[in-house]
Parts: structure tokens; C-alpha cells; sequence
């Protein structure tokens, strides 16, 4: 496979976010690569703050974020229909994970994905799945060398229903 791609379409100014801040991509684990086009992650200690500023993608992404002085959080983002900014300050972690067109409806498919359009919502809220447990995960003691590592297993635990879930997830039963 060839890997992620290494282009920056979409970033406005890509020189100046990369000066910034550490910015990645990784590929997905083979069974994942029909609906996960790549995750994302982007670290920044910033002693001034910046504003990022995105084009973006026809894709929905599930982003896992941890913003200095606030609760992890993870939030859907369905398709964007104008210019995406995000004011960086202090220290911070995002990762995202981005899925292909019409690769999210598996891991929601009572929700129709164009109810998202031009939103961002919790990601409880998106998929019925409670990410609880995820947020838990990005905390513990050591977690900051291997959360890439852990989105991309969380995002897995979420995923359908249709495989069976990784050892040691558990998935929220459906009602």
C-alpha cells in the first residue's frame, strides 16, 4: 500500500500550520481501509495563539480532542460546507480520524450521514455508541506516547457491528 497521502490540499497556508505544529498521518489497519481514509494528528505548545484554517474534505471525521484546561472530548464532524478554523493555544492534542465517502454509514447506520452536514456533534450522540470509555483511555498515566494508537483502536470498538469487536472492546447494545 502506499500510505497516507502526503499532500496538503485542503490546508490553507500548510508552511505556516506546519511551523506551528506536529502534524501526521497515518494509514489505517487493512480491514479498515474501505471506509477509513486515513487518521490524522496534529500536537501543538503554542505560547501564542494561532488560527488553523482548513478546506474541507467531503468526509465525515471522528475526532478525539484534549485542549489545555478542558475535558477530553470526541465529536463527529460531518461534511464541511464553508472554511474550517480552529484557534490553537497552549498545549493541545487532536486526532482524527477520516473516513472515505460513504465510509461512516457502517458505524451509524440508523442515522442518515447528511444530517451532519455543516455540523459538528458529540460523537455519542452521532453513533448511539458511548465514548465514555474512549476519553478514559487518552487519560491514563502514559497515554500521551501511544494515543494515536488508542483512537485508532477506539474507532475499531465503535466501528460495526457486522465483525466482531477487537479484544477488550465492548460496543453499546443496540435498543
Amino acid at each position: 500500500m502506499a500510505g497516507p497521502r502526503r499532500d496538503t490540499r485542503g490546508i490553507v497556508d500548510a508552511p505556516e500550520l506546519f511551523a506551528q505544529v506536529r502534524f501526521r498521518r497515518r494509514e489505517p489497519a487493512a480491514g479498515l481501509r474501505p471506509y477509513v481514509e486515513h487518521y490524522w494528528l496534529i500536537d501543538w505548545d503554542l505560547s501564542q495563539p494561532y488560527a488553523s484554517h482548513v478546506v474541507p474534505h467531503p468526509s465525515v471525521n471522528l475526532v478525539f480532542q484534549r485542549f489545555e484546561g478542558e475535558d477530553d472530548f470526541v465529536e463527529v464532524s460531518g461534511i464541511g460546507l464553508e472554511l474550517f478554523t480552529q484557534k490553537l493555544e497552549g498545549r493541545g492534542r487532536v486526532c482524527g480520524v477520516q473516513f472515505r465517502p460513504g465510509g461512516f454509514r457502517p458505524f451509524a447506520p440508523d442515522r442518515p450521514v447528511s444530517e451532519w452536514t455543516g455540523r459538528r456533534l458529540p460523537a455519542d450522540e452521532a453513533t448511539g455508541t458511548c465514548w465514555r470509555s474512549a476519553r478514559r483511555r487518552t487519560r491514563r498515566p502514559n497515554a500521551r506516547s501511544r494515543w494515536p494508537t488508542r483512537c485508532a483502536r477506539t474507532a475499531r470498538c465503535a466501528g460495526s457491528t457486522d465483525s466482531p469487536a477487537p479484544k477488550g472492546c465492548r460496543r453499546a447494545r443496540s435498543s
